[in-house]
């Protein structure tokens, strides 16, 4: 950019040693002229001839091979965020040039044509860096992803997180797959938990709350410290504030009876709805002063427990989870392999006795008339191992008052 003033002043110096070197005043000032107007944008021939050249050949990749064109000047753009990204993209579509969403299984770093289309690279999604790229293509060497359980479990090795499987379904990598993406969303922590099952010979998952989370104050699971009313384990769209403030009173009454067990969870979920009429319920201390004003100080000591416990287990789905791993346990086991289950209150003891009962004891005919090849043809998958449960013993209570209702149960698959 020229600087007018310092321009001007260059104006004087030049004519006046012009003319001290025998030009006249009126040649010296046309020469400056042309000087400036050279300065405002000039190029000399030979890079005026270059610009040319590269001009010519663009236009004509740009009139005759649109894809390719297209797919290469889009790769010059530092992201998507690129404004000059953007503009390509409009102009592709004024052309009605379609550019695909990304595919797990085709797309690559780069825009790739495909079917006469541009597909969308992997490298271009939203946090997702070039070193998960990387591995995404190496994994993809040993063969194509059959399905959105099938790429986590591959990828579980390389350290995927569940914010990149996130950015990678909203993306459209998973389409293909005949599923919504709000499917693949809500199957994120099965699809983690199955990996880890699978890339592990000998897994250990936790499926209800740990002591590190309830220690943890602000993550909202303990009714010993005053903080946000939280219990999401992961990062669920749900959380026990929610739960409090906007279910109906027979649903909060359901939660409570249900997964807590407790006997006046009709009153507590009344005086819940009439409390956060007047103002919300956003604290663990503002929800045991509720209950203790309902039930006393003394009986607060076991309800309380429940109601959080109930709480937890709903926003987190922790029976869910259990089912679903138990389930999943039977295909991922090799014949031999144990399954080792310790739980720590009656749902989910209910759930794994059941479990137990179901895939280690051949059904009994419940009638003469039914055949007993109905009972012979039945397949048993696993054997239990402890017919009774392992308890702590009172010493391992002492050192750990936590694991006072824990049972251990074990089953192998045969």
């Amino acid at each position: 950019k020229k600087n007018r003033e310092e321009m001007a002043n260059s104006r004087e110096v030049f004519v006046k040693r012009a003319i001290e070197n025998g030009h006249n005043e009126k040649t010296a000032s046309r020469v400056f002229d042309l000087i400036e107007r050279f300065a405002n944008y000039g190029f000399n021939k030979s890079h005026s001839v270059a610009y040319s050249m590269i001009a010519c050949s663009m236009a004509y990749l740009k009139a005759y091979y649109p894809l390719e064109f297209y797919s290469a000047i889009l790769e010059t753009s530092s992201s998507t965020n690129d404004t000059k990204f953007n503009e390509y993209v409009s102009e592709m579509k004024k052309r009605d040039i379609k550019i695909v969403a990304p595919d797990i299984n085709l797309s690559h770093k780069e825009f790739i044509v495909k079917d006469d289309t541009l597909l969308y690279p992997l490298s271009a999604i939203h946090s997702i860096n070039e070193l998960l790229v990387n591995n995404i293509l190496i994994e993809r060497n040993n063969g194509l992803f059959k399905d959105f359980f099938d790429f986590v479990s591959r990828m579980f090795k390389y350290k995927i997180s569940e914010t990149q499987i996130t950015r990678l379904i909203d993306a459209g990598c998973f389409d293909a797959f005949d599923s919504s993406r709000a499917s693949f969303r809500a199957s994120i922590k099965s699809a983690l938990q199955y990996a880890e099952l699978s890339y592990k010979e000998d897994g250990q998952l936790d499926i209800g709350v740990s002591s590190m989370q309830i220690d943890t104050p602000e993550r909202g699971f303990s009714f010993r410290f005053d903080a946000p009313l939280s219990m999401a384990m992961g990062q669920n769209n749900l959380d026990a504030k929610e739960v409090i403030n906007n279910m109906s009173e027979s649903e909060l009454s359901d939660i409570f009876y249900k997964y807590g067990e407790e006997p006046r969870s009709r009153a507590i979920a009344r005086r819940i709805v009439s409390i956060r009429g007047e103002k919300p319920i956003k604290t663990t201390f503002e929800l045991v002063n509720i209950i203790k004003n309902i039930v006393g100080e003394w009986q607060a000591t076991k309800v309380v427990p429940r109601i959080f416990q109930a709480l937890r287990i709903y926003v987190n789905d922790e029976l869910g989870e259990l089912e679903k791993v138990l389930g999943d346990s039977e295909s991922i086991l090799s014949s031999g392999g144990r399954l080792v289950v310790v739980d720590f209150h009656s749902l989910e003891d209910r759930i794994v006795k059941n479990f137990i009962k179901e895939k280690t004891e051949i059904k009994q005919a419940v009638s003469r008339y039914i055949p007993m090849a109905i009972e012979n043809n039945q397949k048993l998958s696993f054997k239990s191992v402890n017919k009774n449960a392992i308890i702590p013993s009172k010493q391992e209570v002492e050192m750990n008052p936590r694991a006072h209702s824990a049972k251990l149960r074990v089953m192998e698959k045969l």
